[in-house]
């Protein structure tokens, strides 16, 4: 499907009437008929790079958000604008609703993460402790034995959890060597997937929120992995950086 003309970073998907919807740096919303392949644009954003959708469960609400450090909350039948929650000091690169649509949390390059009562527009907690751009949220719902967690991922190569009724962090968890770009949450399995530029998909047991521990790490082998090369010269510096990319050789040749 075409009509963006220029970087497209979040897409979502609205079930209950086959509506998908796309956010990109055109400063466009776009709603598209997937039967049709037609588009239509959200409203007038003509000076906001748009990074982040999402939509709320309950309601043909979307929350969206860019570079103009406002959260606009709109209504998809009408085609309005229904409010902006503002509070960030620099780009909101997240956003996501709980379950229950009762609350939206918001993360910003000013190293922030807010959360948002829908109803009433108030945010009702700050976060901060990522040393690191936010590009990532996700909620866990409570249970009998454990609170509303909300889970962020940074560039600082930590995932945090967020009791978000007290606003503490109560587990940092560390492994990712690179920037963290995505977390999700399976309440069926009742674990945690994390990805991160260091190429790896992280799988985390939170049955034990206190006690979170990764149980497994994957990695797709690269094209050319363990063939170690040896023993080459006269090879250039990117030649021998494509070849570390490839995996036929690892240090330096």
């Amino acid at each position: 499907m075409r009509g963006h003309t220029d970087w497209v970073w979040s897409v979502i998907f609205i079930q209950n009437n086959h509506t998908l919807i796309s956010a990109s740096d055109d400063h466009t919303i776009r709603l598209w008929d997937i039967n049709t392949e037609r588009s239509q644009i959200l409203g007038n954003l003509e000076t906001e790079w748009m990074w982040a959708i999402a939509s709320h469960p309950q309601a043909n609400i979307i929350a969206t958000a860019g570079t103009n450090q406002a959260i606009n909350l709109w209504d998809i039948d009408k085609g309005v604008c229904l409010t902006s929650l503002k509070g960030h000091n620099h780009r909101i690169r997240a956003i996501t609703f709980n379950s229950s649509g009762k609350f939206l949390a918001s993360s910003s390059d000013d190293f922030q993460i807010k959360l948002w009562e829908v109803e009433t527009q108030k945010c009702l907690q700050n976060f901060s402790g990522h040393q690191g751009e936010i590009r990532t949220l996700t909620f866990i719902p409570p249970s009998s034995t454990q609170p509303e967690i909300l889970v962020s991922a940074s560039d600082d190569r930590t995932i945090r959890l967020w009791d978000i009724q007290i606003g503490n962090c109560i587990q940092i968890l560390t492994g990712h060597q690179h920037r963290v770009w995505s977390v999700c949450y399976s309440p069926q399995l009742n674990i945690l997937f994390s990805c991160s530029e260091d190429q790896t998909i992280k799988i985390w047991n939170i049955n034990h929120i206190n006690t979170i521990k990764c149980i497994k790490t994957l990695k797709i082998p690269k094209p050319y992995q363990k063939m170690n090369i040896q023993g080459a010269n006269g090879l250039t510096t990117a030649t021998q950086q494509t070849l570390r990319v490839l995996g036929a050789v690892s240090g330096t040749t």
